[in-house]
């Protein structure tokens, strides 16, 4: 899991290079509403067709295989017109696929921005004031995509937690960041969540795990402190918390574990 969610990350971050930002989660404040509106299209530019991404390791279509996906402008307005906005781990969770096209498009109301399109009918949009949004397009019409999901109301599925036993933790250190997003808030130092080592240990021995779903649901957080923890058994893990009280757990060969807490210390903040 861990491998394939840096793959895909990295893979998207070359995808769509103009695009200031790619989020962990919803994007920490920049994310389009699921209210947003597509509005009426005003002019499509496509900037690669048939595209492949080499570095996507979850997926294992050719660059041969690629070069049949192939949009042209009604489809891309089509596309964006009858699709559904999502989240981005209902956008992670579907399937990925190496075969993807790419362009900048303009909408009557003024807005404009950067799209990415791939088979499996995932699409993205980045808008020039740096809002980013997920979209899946079930209706799209064009022959190229594959067989659409069927997608439920919430189709990340609710799992219960992974019930992962931590045991003690021994040791615990901090990063500036390289595992997880980081918001332009923080890039810009405008976060100042700052934890010690007896705060990551508190807050992971007092967190609810909870499933994906529910994580997801939770409010994120602009801001967050990170790095690595050895627990007593030996295992290494990376870990995230949010100044929302939202972490992640990545036991090394292991998938990502979710917890909701609360504040390990009075007074934390951003």
């Amino acid at each position: 899991m861990v491998t394939r969610f840096l793959a895909c990350l990295s893979c998207f971050i070359l995808l769509l290079p103009a695009f200031s930002q790619i989020p962990l989660g919803d994007n920490r404040g920049h994310a389009l509403p699921p209210s947003y509106k597509v509005s009426r299209i005003r002019s499509v530019h496509i900037r690669e067709n048939g595209a492949w991404a080499k570095d996507l390791s979850s997926s294992d279509e050719t660059e041969s295989e690629c070069s049949a996906f192939v949009l042209c402008e009604k489809d891309v307005r089509d596309f964006f017109r009858s699709s559904r906005p999502i989240d981005w781990y209902t956008w992670d969770y579907l399937p990925y696929t190496r075969c993807h096209a790419i362009g900048e498009i303009t909408f009557v109301n003024g807005d404009k921005g950067r799209w990415f399109i791939d088979r499996n009918r995932r699409g993205s949009l980045m808008l020039a004031d740096g809002r980013l949004g997920y979209f899946y397009g079930e209706k799209a019409r064009a022959k190229v995509f594959d067989a659409p999901m069927g997608l439920a109301a919430d189709p990340v599925p609710n799992r219960a937690a992974r019930s992962l036993i931590l045991g003690r933790i021994v040791s615990v250190t901090f990063s500036q960041g390289g595992s997880f997003y980081t918001s332009d808030a923080q890039k810009a130092g405008q976060c100042s969540f700052v934890l010690n080592e007896a705060e990551v240990r508190r807050f992971f021995s007092n967190a609810r795990q909870v499933a994906q779903a529910d994580f997801s649901r939770a409010t994120p957080g602009e801001c967050h402190a990170e790095g690595g923890l050895r627990l007593e058994d030996g295992r290494e893990a990376e870990w995230l918390i949010e100044d929302t009280w939202r972490g992640v757990l990545v036991v090394k060969g292991e998938e990502f574990t979710y917890f909701l807490g609360a504040n390990p210390r009075q007074g934390a903040g951003k």
